[in-house]
């Protein structure tokens, strides 16, 4: 066989593998935060709560948060809610429009939690 069909089918052989743990990886965060109990977290909970999100790098993880977030902004609240948390924790030095959007969404969701709470 000639080396270049066997680069070719490596790469894709490659490819194929990372585009299954990236869907796998995925579909683990998603199973395991099917049913967030509305409550206030903590920025430590929260790391726990998605230990998969330490994997990726800097850049990575901010894209990951705010892509899921504007994802889910109306179906699913509470998990949009531990995702912007999540960003606001990882990121609080950072003074980008996305993290003081994120700050503000998560200080008016917490109050609103804390009103249905009384």
């Amino acid at each position: 066989m000639r080396t270049d069909i066997l680069i070719h089918r490596f790469l894709i052989m490659c490819i194929a593998f990372l585009l299954s743990s990236f869907v796998a990886l995925n579909a683990l965060a998603l199973q395991s935060k099917s049913s967030l109990e509305p409550r206030i977290y903590s920025c430590d909970e929260l790391k726990k709560l998605y230990p998969e999100l330490d994997k990726l790098s800097h850049k990575e993880l901010k894209k990951s948060l705010f892509e899921k977030f504007l994802s889910q902004y109306r179906t699913c609240p509470m998990e949009n809610y531990t995702y912007a948390k999540y960003y606001v924790c990882c990121f609080h030095n950072d003074n980008s429009e996305q993290v003081n959007y994120l700050r503000k969404w998560v200080a008016a969701f917490e109050k609103k939690l804390k009103s249905k709470g009384n």
